[in-house]
Order: C-alpha cells, then structure tokens, then sequence
C-alpha cells in the first residue's frame, strides 16, 4: 500500500512539474500544436554575430493538450530573437539553427553538459500511454477474474463440486479451433485486376467491366500522388532550409498520407462505378475488398473513407493557412 502511494505521488509530482513547465502555453486553446523555442542561455557577441541576438534556445514541434504537451519532436538548437515584421506591423521571432558543439563553444560547457529541454525529453506522452496500458491490462484482469468467479459459482449453485466447476468454467474459455485465414484483401485486388486484363476469351470479365476496373486502380494512383506530394509541397513553402529530422518526420507522413489518398482514389472509383458493374464477377471482387455483399454499403464504406481522406488534407491546408498568415 506504502509502494503504491509513493508511486502515486511521484506521478501528481510529475504531472505538477509539466504543468510549471508547459504553463507558458496554457492560454492556447484545449489543443494546439506548433512550434516553440525554450531558452537555454545567453550566447554573447558570438551569437549574436550568428543571429543578431544574444539569446539561445531549442526550438521544437509540440502536440499538447490543455497546455501539456503530448509530444515533441524535430528538435534542434538555435539563436533567437525578436525583429519587427513590417507587413503586419507587429514582432515575430526568428531563429537560426546552430550545432550542439556552436552552442557548447557560445555558452562556454563541455557537449555532453548540454541538455535538452525537460518538456522535450520526457512529454505527458510517455506518461500517459504506459499508463493507460498498465490500466486497461489490470482493469481486463480484474475483469475476468470477477467472470470467472461469477461462473464457478453457478455451476457450484447447480450441484457441481468447485473443482469440477473451476474445470468446467476453463474449458469454456478456451480458444476454439482457428478457422482457415482468409484471403488477404491486397491479394483479392490483384486477382481482381489480373483477370479485369484478362483475354477477351474470358466470358467472365466484359470490355466495359475491364474498362471500370482500370479506371478505379488509375484513380488510386493519381490520387495517391497527389495524396503524397502535398505534405512535401506544403513544407516547401515555408523554405528549403530545415533541419534534416524534420524532413525526416515529413517524408514518413507522407508515405502514410500517400498509402490513404490511394485508397481514397480507389474509393472514389468505386463510388462512381455503376451498379451493372458489381454484378460481374470482377466487381465482386471490388465488393469482397470492401467487405460487403451490398452495393449500397460498399458506396457509403468508400464515401466515408473519401470524407476521412479530404479531411485530412483540409486540416493539412488550414494549418498551412495558419502558418503563412499567423
């Protein structure tokens, strides 16, 4: 019991530091995100030889919530300072990215002395995931340990001895035979686009119905590269000069919204696709792949997949908007 209030007051203690850290933040709205530059010291004429200003920090990307950031990352020291923005007639910060062994030689410290923002290197993520993980695991025990009481106690109600409701409860719960795996939908997609190209010998697959085919899987890929490019295209625009883990993280998003945009073209090519078309064999495919029977359900699984998609790249346009007039 001792253990487990020391355990719980280490994690208040913890909480409480992040809220004195992150309190700067705190009047951002319930979420936000951005950029942030935390002071790490004074740099002298040097740095301000580099960025006319004196002042040195590390500029990072947060996620937080309620003024707590959930996580940070592409973070990188620089030298800071405020100079006035003649188009909008008011103060922003500017910075110029430096090495750790500039920032070691401006603030006169060995490297390994230097140290990252607090924030940084230990978000609220990292408290709050292992901690939700560590609940729902002793949350589901208890769970079914309660359940399997529950059902021990029936049978021994019934007229069964406790060892032979306890056998009887766990043989209830054991994993029943594992049914065949079924088909993986990527390869059902190329069976379905192998035989769309197939011969025209083949009665199953008609011109018109190869034609639709070949339309959905075009739609995918345009969109997809689309879907792909915008991220890449929207960091351009706010310069070419960044530092490489940022492209890094950019270019993993990327992929990720490229995989969703070409699933959002294939759907867009199912939406339009006419009903004629998914009582052919090769629509049936198309039908399999969305995991319906019905046409009906298979158009509102692809437009609901499509609002997902191009909310995305809203919210990706607006905080580029942002960006550009904040």
């Amino acid at each position: 019991m001792k253990t487990f209030a020391a355990r719980l007051g280490s994690a208040a203690l913890a909480t409480l530091l992040l809220l004195l850290v992150n309190d700067h933040r705190a009047d951002a709205g319930p979420v936000s995100w951005g950029e942030t530059i935390s002071h790490v010291g004074v740099g002298g004429h040097a740095a301000w030889l580099i960025g006319r200003s004196q002042d040195i920090g590390y500029k990072y990307s947060y996620f937080a919530i309620l003024g707590l950031d959930l996580w940070c990352w592409g973070g990188t020291y620089c030298v800071y300072g405020k100079s006035e923005d003649v188009s909008s007639h008011g103060w922003q910060t500017k910075y110029v990215p430096i090495s750790p062994a500039q920032v070691a030689q401006l603030l006169g410290k060995a490297e390994h002395e230097l140290q990252t923002p607090f924030c940084y290197r230990f978000p609220l993520g990292l408290l709050i995931f292992p901690s939700l993980v560590v609940i729902i695991g002793v949350t589901g025990g208890l769970i079914c340990g309660l359940r399997v009481r529950r059902d021990v106690a029936r049978l021994v109600s019934k007229g069964y001895s406790r060892a032979d409701a306890e056998k009887e409860v766990l043989r209830s719960y054991e994993t029943p035979p594992t049914p065949p795996p079924k088909a993986d939908p990527y390869e059902r997609m190329l069976d379905a686009a192998r035989e769309a190209a197939a011969s025209p010998r083949d009665a199953d697959v008609s011109a018109e119905g190869r034609r639709i085919h070949w339309r959905i899987i075009i739609l995918g890929f345009v969109i997809g590269i689309l879907g792909a490019a915008l991220l890449p295209v929207v960091e351009l625009t706010r310069g070419p000069n960044r530092p490489q883990e940022e492209w890094y993280g950019t270019a993993k998003l990327a992929v990720f919204f490229g995989f969703a945009s070409y699933f959002a073209g294939i759907a867009t090519g199912c939406l339009i696709a006419p009903a004629s078309f998914y009582a052919a064999p090769v629509g049936q495919r198309w039908l399999k792949l969305v995991g319906t029977k019905s046409v009906a359900r298979a158009r509102l699984v692809c437009l609901v997949l499509i609002l997902l998609v191009v909310g995305m790249a809203t919210f990706v346009g607006l905080a580029a908007y942002m960006r550009w007039f904040s």
